[in-house]
């Protein structure tokens, strides 16, 4: 029970500092009345693509990249295994930056593996999604301009937890994408749309791989992942006093259920297990958020 209960409580500062994170960075990309249509039509094509891709990215680019643009992603994903590229954006978060009535630049971002999908966006005049224009899928060191990791598959800093490294690694690289492609500047990947190196894919494959392999040692473990399915259940449609029952032991937790339960139903649904973490000398699941 000490072992469950341990896991959970660690389950639960996971699933909700990412909920914050999440939240906040919507709140933040809320556009002014007078830019409300470009701004909705580039959160609104990038949200579809994603979604999309989460099961098929070959077909989810093939229909919202133009043609010369899904040509250069065919020939730039061929490292990337299709199961790469779901996991990858089944752990994303979506930015917007700049727009204007014509174009957009928004960006996928996955903490898990610190890299980026930076897109150029054209939309359109009245109603609908836009298309994307141009894209570079950079590590998180490349497009923050830092020195690259000594381990290149280490994407947070192993002294911390997990979830406290990703939440440090998201915001500097949402920082630094709100500063390289603020609101008002013109939406224009610029140098970025030709950055996409064989070496950079290469350093992005290794954290695929790396990560991939992680979440197949926590499938591994029949116990913990009976644990992580019963608790999916109980985040995604349990009540209050399923959580109380759940936590009769715990004292610490109040504010992370209260969090959970503000969230509105067709969000909590999406609550599903993606990673796995260690912490000392115990084990444990990570949770994000993801569109089905």
């Amino acid at each position: 029970m000490d072992k469950d209960l341990r896991m959970i409580k660690k389950l639960l500062a996971v699933a909700w500092l990412l909920c914050l994170c999440a939240m906040a960075q919507t709140a933040a990309e809320v556009p002014s009345a007078a830019a409300l249509r470009p701004a909705l039509q580039a959160m609104g094509t990038v949200t579809q693509f994603h979604r999309m891709a989460i099961g098929e990215p070959e077909l989810a680019a093939e229909k919202f990249f133009e043609d010369r643009c899904f040509r250069r992603w065919k020939q730039r994903m061929e490292p990337l295994r299709k199961e790469f590229l779901v996991d990858f954006f089944v752990g994303a978060m979506e930015i917007t930056g700049s727009y204007d009535k014509e174009s957009a630049i928004s960006a996928i971002y996955n903490p898990f593996w610190d890299t980026i999908l930076l897109l150029e966006l054209k939309l359109p005049e009245m109603g609908g999604y836009g298309s994307v224009t141009k894209f570079a899928m950079l590590a998180g060191e490349t497009f923050r301009g830092e020195t690259p990791a000594k381990y290149p598959f280490t994407t947070v800093v192993s002294k911390d937890p997990l979830f406290i490294g990703l939440a440090i690694v998201f915001k500097k690289t949402a920082d630094h994408f709100d500063k390289t492609f603020p609101q008002k500047a013109t939406p224009s990947l610029g140098e970025f749309a030709i950055s996409n190196l064989e070496d950079e894919m290469k350093l992005i494959g290794l954290r695929a791989a790396m990560r991939l392999k992680f979440m197949g040692k926590m499938l591994k473990n029949h116990d913990d992942l009976k644990i992580m399915k019963s608790m999916q259940i109980i985040l995604q449609h349990g009540t209050r006093d399923d959580f109380r029952k759940l936590f009769a032991e715990a004292r610490d937790n109040n504010e992370h259920i209260r969090s959970i339960m503000l969230l509105p139903d067709d969000v909590r649904e999406q609550f599903v297990i993606y990673s796995y973490y260690e912490l000392k000398d115990e084990t444990g699941p990570s949770w994000r958020l993801s569109p089905r």
